[in-house]
């Protein structure tokens, strides 16, 4: 028997079939075999905590999408607010057309006005240059 010992030691192609049978007959090791009692009793407890952590993620996600939703709600108020703003400069915009229109015409007026003093006060200047010589009467010229 020493012997078959001896040999058996020091015969590391054997060994090393051996500790291939068993890596390839063992189930595969997981992380929680590596755990502590408490918490391997939990995981045999709870033995869907996947579906528990992709329920989880599921209302993270969902939360992310509502809070995502909001801010497109605020987005379309802010676009509401520019588009009244908007409208509010195309209506200002027609009220400084109109007006400029207005000047216009009153400088048009104004400018008639001052045109028809400056004939008439021409005309009275002529008037009075006439009647003034008609008073002095005919010169005499030597």
């Amino acid at each position: 028997m020493h012997d078959s010992t001896a040999a058996r030691i020091f015969n590391v192609t054997e060994l090393e079939k051996e500790i291939a049978e068993i890596i390839q007959t063992s189930p595969p090791i997981r992380a929680i075999d590596y755990a502590p009692p408490s918490v391997r009793l939990a995981a045999a407890e709870q033995p869907d905590i996947g579906k528990l952590s992709a329920e989880g993620i599921t209302r993270e996600f969902e939360a992310a999408a509502k809070e995502v939703e909001a801010m497109g709600q605020e987005l379309q108020e802010a676009a509401r607010r520019c588009e009244a703003t908007v409208a509010g400069a195309h209506q200002a915009v027609e009220e400084v057309k109109e007006t400029a229109a207005l000047i216009r015409d009153k400088g048009k007026h104004y400018s008639a006005q001052i045109e028809d003093v400056s004939a008439m006060t021409a005309e009275v200047r002529a008037t009075c240059s006439a009647m003034k010589a008609k008073i002095a009467g005919p010169t005499e010229t030597a």
